[in-house]
């Protein structure tokens, strides 16, 4: 995945990446060798069977990007998270200056809301590469997996035609029905409503 003549650290991908009862199959790892389709509005082929979902193994390489699916005829709007960066933060403070060695940070002028990215983390490193090969640590690379609800008359679905987003893999599953908790099992970091006055 390149962003800025960057990549992944392929070299610590495996060929089977796991989510749940999900196994996500990859092409093998090698220096300038592709192993994401880039989606430019391609259609694929479901395979036969009596599959319920499909999950796909993805990734933005410019930021996060909203992508519309047509799965069996029914759009699905996706927001694919982007492959480096940060995928949380607490709330940052903004400060006139930084000078944090001698804690002088200067008056503070705003607080930048933290986060958290919604989609599931599926794979992770800790680095990613330049364009020469070489590490670049604390740079994090991730990709993500979206469910996919698929309708009993489908037989193909349609990616997205927005060259940001790389799909590495997809895979069908028959499973149960899906279960949803009431509350979120995790912080959300949204910020209540104000009140006008």
């Amino acid at each position: 995945m390149a962003r800025d003549s960057c990549e992944t650290a392929g070299s610590h991908f495996t060929q089977i990446v796991r989510l749940s009862v999900v196994n996500f199959r990859l092409a093998l790892a090698k220096t300038s060798s592709p192993d994401a389709v880039v989606a430019k509005g391609q259609t694929i082929k479901l395979p036969g069977g009596n599959f319920n979902r499909v999950y796909i193994l993805a990734a933005s390489a410019d930021g996060d990007q909203k992508a519309s699916f047509d799965v069996g005829g029914k759009p699905v709007e996706l927001s694919i998270e982007d492959w480096g960066g940060f995928i949380g933060q607490w709330d940052d403070r903004q400060w006139t200056s930084i000078d944090s060695e001698h804690d002088k940070y200067g008056e503070m002028t705003g607080l930048k809301p933290g986060y958290i990215k919604r989609a599931d983390l599926a794979w992770y490193c800790s680095h990613h590469h330049n364009q020469t090969g070489e590490n670049i640590p604390y740079a994090y690379s991730y990709l993500f997996a979206y469910e996919l609800e698929l309708p009993q008359s489908a037989q193909s679905i349609k990616l997205p035609n927005n060259q940001k987003v790389l799909i590495l893999a997809m895979s069908a599953a028959e499973l149960n029905p899906k279960l949803q908790p009431i509350q979120p099992l995790y912080d959300t970091l949204q910020l209540p409503a104000l009140e006008a006055h």
